[in-house]
């Protein structure tokens, strides 16, 4: 999620419906979420805040399958775009015919960014920063595939260069149809001849120019495609390693860097085997921690920086007999230790940062039994939930719980003192530490201030190897 440069705002302000629009998909994954980190650290507490799948394996069901469309989706987008800058830059060259393959930029020249990529790819080094043969070969198969779909509609005008075009501002095109004939574009381009201040030069010149903007965005999509086929890859190899009796096929028995032989091994028991999470590549678990100690990936091809954090053992995907159920491992953990707490008439304020998170956690505590209530509404509602909690005896059917928000100000200053227990479902994703400790401690202060006559407890729960203990231990342990 993070290597997807994923920018809510730009997601939220599109307009675009197309299928295979990038924005559509950064909003899929993204769902309510501001950013990648917020999403991540929502699936540590709750792997489908949706509540479609029954358990974690059909939730990996769901990923794989919603992967698959994705990764097709930014495809389909891909070509198109590229199409539309082949046929781009062959109605610039009936303009300059020696301009195909500019590589230099000086003056008002413009270097021809469509040749450099197609010359990228030809190399197998068209995504810039990390790639591998998967990667390359289905990049090659799309330039070519988008290549004979210009040769077919020569004739067609692509959206991205309308502007560029006709100096039209009130132009539209369908990109479904053929776009704007060839009559009409020499008569526009006539009309724009008769102005007094038309310069033919900086026309030809703006072509280009629409051109190179056009390859910042082929760019973007094929880091997206890469991306995604990582991606899917992963999850797929997450599927066949939970079988603990299963057998697995290494990636690379060998490494070409340097002629070094890494393994002679072609396959290996899943109990012995992992995964980069990097990129999806799998082998003994020896081979991935000695390739990891080079920074290296164990396929020869892939080019993934990788570490030893990478490495996702098989034997930590394989089921324990401990379900954890339609709510996951932490979320379950969190609704057991609860129950556990209001049984021995302790009160219990929960802290959650996110309102949809809020919600799913609410939902689990009501379905397990245990009631609870959130501060929401107007004035006299939330005053009427905070009622409970200051109450020095409370009727059997009252509810022990309040689920809080971490920087929630509707309920600052009130006496919560009868509650002695938080618990933090994640930890706070703050801008920095000095708003991470004013939240926390604010958040524990509700608890432990004068007045309060039990022993204070406070219950964190962390997911190993997660954003969890990433943001932990640079915020929360300082």
């Amino acid at each position: 999620m993070k290597s997807l440069e994923m920018d809510k705002g730009k997601a939220r302000v599109s307009k675009k419906n197309s299928t295979g629009d990038k924005a559509k998909r950064m909003a899929e994954v993204l769902e309510n979420s501001a950013d990648a980190e917020e999403a991540l650290l929502k699936r540590c507490s709750c792997f489908d805040l949706t509540g479609e799948s029954g358990n974690a394996k059909e939730a990996c069901m769901k990923i794989i399958d919603r992967r698959k469309q994705q990764y097709e989706d930014c495809v389909i987008d891909l070509r198109k775009n590229l199409e539309a800058a082949f046929t781009h830059r062959r109605n610039i060259c009936k303009f300059d015919k020696n301009w195909q393959g500019e590589m230099e930029t000086s003056g008002q020249e413009v270097a021809d960014m469509l040749e450099k990529f197609v010359v990228r790819v030809s190399e197998e080094k068209g995504v810039i920063g990390f790639t591998d043969k998967e990667v390359n070969a289905k990049l090659a198969e799309i330039v070519e595939l988008a290549f004979v779909d210009s040769e077919a509609n020569p004739e067609r005008l692509h959206s991205p260069f309308l502007l560029c075009q006709f100096d039209d501002k009130n132009l539209t095109c369908d990109d479904d149809k053929l776009g704007v004939s060839m009559k009409v574009r020499g008569a526009a381009l006539r009309n724009l001849e008769k102005k007094a201040d038309f310069n033919r030069d900086f026309w030809v010149y703006r072509q280009k120019y629409a051109l190179r903007e056009h390859s910042h965005v082929v760019n973007q999509l094929v880091k997206e495609m890469a991306g995604r086929m990582r991606s899917l890859r992963f999850f797929q190899q997450v599927q066949h390693l939970s079988d603990p009796n299963g057998c697995i096929e290494c990636d690379a028995f060998e490494n070409p860097r340097g002629g070094r032989v890494v393994s002679t091994v072609k396959s290996v028991a899943a109990k012995d085997a992992g995964v980069l999470s990097c990129c999806g590549h799998k082998s003994s678990l020896s081979v991935l921690k000695a390739c990891a100690a080079r920074e290296e990936c164990v396929d020869g091809s892939c080019t993934v920086a990788v570490s030893s954090n990478d490495i996702v053992p098989a034997s930590s995907l394989v089921s324990d007999g401990k379900d954890g159920g339609k709510w996951g491992a932490k979320l379950t953990a969190v609704v057991k230790k609860v129950g556990e707490l209001v049984k021995q008439d302790d009160r219990v304020i929960v802290f959650v940062q996110f309102k949809d998170l809020k919600e799913k956690v609410s939902e689990a505590l009501t379905i397990e039994g245990v009631k609870n209530v959130m501060v929401q509404g107007s004035f006299a509602q939330q005053i009427k939930a905070l009622d409970f909690m200051q109450k020095d005896v409370l009727a059997k059917s009252d509810p022990r719980v309040l689920l809080l928000t971490m920087d929630d100000e509707s309920s600052s200053g009130v006496n919560l003192t009868n509650a002695n227990h938080a618990v933090f479902v994640h930890p706070l994703l703050a801008s920095g530490m000095q708003q991470y400790k004013a939240y926390e401690t604010q958040a524990i202060g509700r608890i432990q201030r004068y007045g309060q006559k039990k022993t204070c407890h406070v219950w964190r729960y962390l997911c190993e190897g997660t954003i969890d203990e990433e943001i932990f231990s640079q915020y929360g342990e300082q």
